[in-house]
């Protein structure tokens, strides 16, 4: 399963506890962001470090782009990110499994 963020993540945690699921043994659970509470969860999260300092930058040349022309090109963009893994995710299980 793959949470739109860490916090997401962390409330999937508890539902799936609840519903007496154990992560990774029967679900895999991957979260968005790299909060610094995401290594202290039960099991610590695998998530998706972003680079918060490249968007920070991109959003400032864009605003000063748009202060200065009244108007901004059409722009594609790509962060880098990085997979932290920890203890949320487990190999796949096999089709008879």
């Amino acid at each position: 399963m793959f949470a739109f963020n860490d916090m997401m993540a962390f409330g999937a945690m508890k539902a799936l506890s609840e519903s007496k699921l154990k992560i990774p043994k029967d679900i895999s659970l991957v979260g968005f962001d790299d909060l610094k509470l995401s290594e202290y969860m039960t099991p610590p999260l695998t998530t998706v470090r972003r680079f918060r300092y490249d968007i920070s930058g991109l959003i400032v040349k864009m605003l000063t782009e748009l202060i200065t022309n009244k108007t901004i090109a059409e722009v594609h963009i790509s962060l880098k990110t990085e997979l932290i893994e920890r203890e949320s995710c487990a190999p796949a299980h096999s089709k008879g499994s």
